[in-house]
């Protein structure tokens, strides 16, 4: 079968389809799983200084991943110049939990978050 036009190729669907599980794999790869009451996640980020380039590298390689496995969740990003960079998780009864994360590589970032969110409703509660 030859296409219609000599000088143009047929699309080579496997290229396309080997970026679309790359980028599924990577959305797959962080699962936590946020509780029901968690509706609101903020990442407040500081634009000034190399202790916030953790914070920012975690908006662009880990917020999809739990954007992906949360779709319950409403994650905004707020970009500011204090000198403190933050998630804040909002709950379904109007408390807030936040995690400072200041001065973080995103790998310990996640180790937060992740630790935060396996403690029990009583000790996360107590920590917000």
């Amino acid at each position: 079968h030859t296409h219609p036009n000599p000088h143009m190729r047929p699309l080579c669907i496997a290229r396309y389809a080997f970026g679309y599980q790359r980028t599924l794999d990577h959305l797959r790869a962080w699962q936590l799983i946020l509780p029901s009451a968690v509706k609101e996640g903020v990442v407040s980020l500081s634009m000034r200084g190399p202790r916030h380039v953790g914070t920012r590298l975690f908006v662009h390689e880990n917020l999809p991943q739990l954007k992906y496995h949360n779709p319950h969740v409403s994650f905004s990003v707020t970009r500011h110049h204090d000198s403190v960079s933050s998630l804040k998780f909002t709950l379904e009864n109007g408390s807030c939990q936040s995690i400072d994360t200041t001065g973080l590589v995103p790998r310990d970032i996640k180790a937060r978050v992740t630790a935060h969110f396996q403690q029990t409703p009583e000790q996360a509660s107590s920590n917000g």
